[in-house]
């Protein structure tokens, strides 16, 4: 089945979907206690306020204005030269009351959705990405739109609110990470060559991909995932497909793993194992199916 609801793919979409997981982090902030903006969340050594902190900080530097400079500790959770460039921005803010903070999202998301929206803008139009890296803007708008989704999911989750599984940056989010679902099979969870694997999105946003493991090539001689069927381009999955398979190859493992938004959406964001979410396996090697859920995480 292809993803549902869709990912936008044109640039208006695209616009909607960053300017609406933007603005829930906006909403969500607005109204909250001191001890609620510092609970604990499910990204390690960040509280509610510094989620906020953070996407205002990222969005501040796309948009060219002034940063802050200050050292950062040595956090247990910043880990890498990317892990500190963006606690920079999270620490600056940590000593500003949190409503300090929204106000300021408030502000720096009016102008960012104003830029990107800016007439004359088409999808492949260059822009100045991460660290003045040039990109897309189609590009860019996807990854902030991911990284914000992300976050707004970080929040709801400490803050006990589920919500937008179903919107527009959720299915963005679904996906990319679809997209690197057949190699993070064949090569992190070291399904047996001939294998398949099927992995189901109950919803909100539904996804079904099947991913046989094959040999690699003289070139790359890694194991490489080969879609069956799934994904964005998918129109045609319908019917017993185990069924189909295994009339193709009757020896062929089927293994599938049913889980829902949220729980994928924890998973390949790398904020929860395993046992902290709740799937089922439908048929097939439980084993191989932890190790495929376990293989998931696709951001940095």
């Amino acid at each position: 089945m292809p993803i549902h609801p869709a990912p936008p793919t044109d640039l208006p979409g695209l616009v909607n979907a960053f300017a609406h997981t933007g603005q829930a982090v906006t909403d969500l902030g607005r109204g909250l206690t001191d001890e609620q903006l510092a609970l604990p969340t499910d990204c390690p050594g960040w509280t509610v306020k510094d989620h906020v902190s953070h996407v205002v900080a990222v969005e501040s530097h796309l948009e060219g204005l002034p940063e802050p400079h200050v050292d950062v500790p040595g956090y247990d959770h910043v880990r890498n030269d990317l892990g500190r460039f963006m606690e920079v921005g999270v620490e600056a803010r940590r000593s500003r009351a949190g409503v300090d903070v929204v106000r300021e999202l408030e502000y720096v998301l009016g102008r960012r959705v104003a830029t990107v929206g800016s007439p004359g803008l088409e999808l492949d139009s260059i822009v100045a990405g991460m660290q003045d890296r040039p990109t897309t803007i189609g590009e860019l708008l996807r990854m902030r739109t991911m990284d914000i989704w992300v976050h707004e999911q970080d929040i709801r989750a400490a803050l006990d609110e589920p919500g937008n599984l179903d919107s527009p940056a959720a299915a963005v989010f679904v996906a990319s990470a679809v997209r690197t679902v057949p190699q993070a099979i064949a090569r992190r969870a070291e399904v047996p060559i001939g294998d398949t694997v099927i992995l189901e999105l109950t919803g909100p946003v539904t996804a079904r991909i099947g991913v046989r493991v094959e040999d690699g090539t003289e070139e790359d001689p890694r194991p490489h995932g080969v879609v069956l069927f799934g994904g964005e381009g998918d129109q045609q999955s319908s019917g017993n497909t185990t069924t189909t398979m295994r009339a193709i190859d009757p020896n062929t493992q089927i293994t599938t793993a049913k889980l829902s938004t949220s729980a994928f959406g924890r998973l390949a964001a790398g904020r929860r194992s395993v046992d902290e979410v709740t799937y089922t396996v439908a048929g097939g090697d439980e084993d191989v199916a932890r190790r495929v859920l376990a293989s998931l995480r696709f951001t940095p």
